[in-house]
């Protein structure tokens, strides 16, 4: 969960995408508010870490999809039966994509513009997110 006063928020690979093409779609408005909040709180802090991650995260805790029983920890994505396990190799993707490693804690302004210079193709896209939902309008944001 996001710690402001860590200023720390676990961030799984392909959100790092994500966050940079949010145009105000999402699941429901919670989703939709959550994700506002936490771009807010990455742009308007200059020492903000992104704790990389392969799992759910504080995007995920909104999601819909998210299991909500407490027993299951982390949370998971049960949107279909597939789902958790393509949004990890998505993770994935991004991660090596960008030379990090699962665990890594970057500064989340160093992280953006590596994303911004780096990510430029729609081949690069689509070799990242697969079947998204949301490529079109990521593919849109890249170019």
């Amino acid at each position: 969960m996001y710690n402001q006063k860590q200023k720390t928020m676990k961030i799984r690979g392909h959100h790092l995408l994500c966050i940079q093409s949010f145009k105000g779609f999402g699941y429901n408005q919670d989703f939709i508010d959550n994700m506002y909040k936490l771009i807010d709180a990455i742009k308007s802090s200059n020492d903000l870490f992104l704790h990389i991650v392969a799992e759910c995260d504080d995007i995920c805790l909104y999601c819909p999809h998210a299991t909500s029983t407490k027993n299951i920890f982390p949370k998971i994505c049960l949107k279909d039966d597939n789902s958790e396990i393509e949004l990890r190799k998505m993770d994935l993707n991004v991660i090596n994509r960008f030379n990090l490693s699962v665990g890594t804690k970057i500064k989340a302004n160093k992280v953006f513009k590596l994303v911004q210079t780096e990510i430029r193709k729609d081949k690069d896209i689509f070799k990242i997110c697969g079947s998204c939902k949301w490529i079109g309008i990521c593919i849109n944001k890249h170019k």
